[in-house]
């Protein structure tokens, strides 16, 4: 499962969101490439949601993966927020115009955990 980057068709940088021109050569052709996932950079939990309210369903938890290609994504977290740290391997998939993360093991890269607030 992967989701489809935007990258410059000359010189290969990763841009998301997708731009007019490159940034490095300027250059108005654009591919995708397909990234897998990447690192989860922080996290936030989204406790007071009006529209969540009553539903019984656990509250939502946002991240910022930067991705294997290089820019950084805002994804809905998948599984549980309370054993995802900062610095987790995490695989990206896109649902519709949403993107999701989901963690890849329990055990982070050396970054530390993610600080959850109440």
């Amino acid at each position: 499962m992967t989701i489809a980057m935007p990258a410059c068709a000359s010189c290969g940088l990763a841009a998301f969101p997708p731009h007019l021109r490159c940034a490095r050569c300027g250059s108005l052709e654009w591919a995708t490439i397909p990234v897998l996932g990447g690192t989860l950079e922080g996290l936030t939990v989204v406790r007071r949601s009006l529209a969540l309210r009553g539903s019984g369903l656990p509250p939502p938890t946002i991240v910022v993966v930067v991705t294997d290609a290089g820019p950084r994504v805002i994804a809905l977290l998948v599984n549980d927020a309370e054993s995802a740290q900062t610095g987790a391997a995490v695989t990206l998939t896109q649902n519709g115009m949403a993107l999701l993360a989901t963690t890849v093991n329990a055990e982070p890269a050396a970054q530390g955990s993610a600080q959850v607030r109440p």
